[in-house]
């Protein structure tokens, strides 16, 4: 394994000299800098990241990563296996298929409960796996896609039901297996993410064609709110629903503490001609962050997303301005709201908002974009963002320590 390991306090020492040199008012004022981790090669062995498909074989399954306590989750959906990496690049779990990864060398394979080791290998027969999440407790929860042969129709959603997720403890065992209606033998539909908050409460949100399911469960796997969103149960963005023609739910992702789920929807608003008093065209109204109370399910309050604003765009006829492209809602950390969005020169734009929805920080990051075949961008509870970046023969595992420049506000 070729990873590139850090000198953990040299790394620090720069990161935080760069953002005491941002906060005195420098010329890097807007840069958060980034933090490379470790690498990994691209290859099925066990301390490598299969990302691609041979010969462009199309492939719709899931590669995602999760990070708890500074340890790195990695579930390949390519090669069908779940690792563990700590931040410095040591792989110390392995949750494989035989008959798909090779077997490894480095670690230890199949450990007896009675036998006491950091870094262990276990075999499962583990297929189609997608959303990964992990507890407190180092619990794994995945998500798995069953084959076509097992799928069921579910006449009430009218949607085919072809997902579950297993639970495993730290050392590979499978403890319990999730569906809809909670531990048993039920199923989900399609998962667009999975979370776990605080209080280890399994947290599914679901897609169907028409609506978001949501599926929010106990610490021991019972049902706790099953709720529906659809356009029926959408605020309106003004006093004529009538004038509002659509509402496009783009993200739902819950609080890690409180029972909220935070929705960001777009309106698209029907302008009318006063001459005539017919419709003139559509305009995107910009989006918002509702706030939904689960146990309510009343919305409490929103605030508005950053506008996306134009950017300039030269062509052979010249100068001219089109649409920015839209902020995406990363989440919240504490009371605080994060949006990012690709900017030109390789950064991205990160915008922090507190609860009353004013800006509170705005930062650049620096991704290669041009050189990248390939990214995921998330954070953590307490608002560290970290990322998968996958160039040509690589995948840097980095973090950009945004959280540090707001302290004990997001505890």
């Amino acid at each position: 394994m070729q990873n590139k390991k850090i000198n953990t306090k040299l790394q620090l020492a720069a990161v935080f000299a760069l953002l005491l040199f941002a906060c005195k008012g420098g010329s890097e004022i807007d840069i958060i800098p980034r933090q490379e981790l470790f690498t990994l090669q691209l290859g099925r062995l066990e301390d490598q990241i299969d990302l691609f498909q041979i010969a462009g074989i199309p492939d719709n399954r899931k590669n995602k990563i999760f990070m708890k306590d500074n340890m790195f989750y990695i579930a390949n959906g390519n090669a069908s296996k779940v690792s563990k990496f700590t931040s410095f690049g040591d792989l110390l779990f392995l949750l494989y298929n035989p008959e798909i990864s090779p077997e490894p060398i480095i670690l230890r394979q199949n450990v007896e409960n009675d036998m006491i080791t950091s870094k262990m290998a276990v075999k499962y027969n583990l297929k189609n796996i997608g959303e990964i999440s992990v507890d407190a407790m180092e619990n794994i929860y995945l998500e798995e896609t069953i084959p076509e042969e097992q799928k069921v129709w579910d006449d009430n959603l009218e949607v085919m039901l072809d997902s579950r997720i297993l639970k495993f403890n730290s050392k590979g065992q499978l403890l319990d297996i999730y569906g809809k209606e909670g531990v048993g033998n039920s199923l989900f539909p399609y998962i667009n993410s999975m979370h776990i908050n605080s209080a280890a409460e399994l947290i599914v949100i679901c897609r169907t064609p028409l609506s978001w399911l949501i599926y929010w469960f106990t610490k021991a796997g019972r049902i706790k709110y099953s709720i529906v969103i659809d356009q029926h149960n959408i605020p309106a963005v003004n006093n004529n629903p009538a004038l509002v023609s659509y509402a496009s739910i783009d993200k739902i992702l819950p609080d890690y503490e409180k029972e909220l789920l935070y929705l960001q929807i777009t309106h698209y608003v029907e302008v009318l001609d006063t001459a005539t008093n017919t419709k003139a065209n559509i305009v995107n109204e910009n989006s918002r962050i509702y706030t939904l109370n689960v146990e309510s399910k009343k919305y409490e309050k929103f605030i508005k997303a950053p506008e996306s604003g134009k950017r300039k765009f030269y062509s052979n006829t010249g100068e001219m301005e089109i649409a920015a492209p839209p902020f995406e809602f990363l989440g919240t950390a504490g009371s605080y709201y994060y949006f990012i969005r690709p900017e030109e020169n390789n950064r991205s734009q990160v915008l922090v908002y507190n609860s009353a929805g004013k800006k509170y920080l705005s930062r650049f990051l620096v991704i290669e974009e041009g050189e990248l075949y390939y990214k995921q961008i998330s954070m953590t509870e307490k608002g560290l963002i970290y990322g998968l970046l996958c160039f040509k023969n690589r995948v840097d595992f980095v973090w950009w320590r945004i959280d540090k420049l707001l302290g004990d506000n997001v505890q």
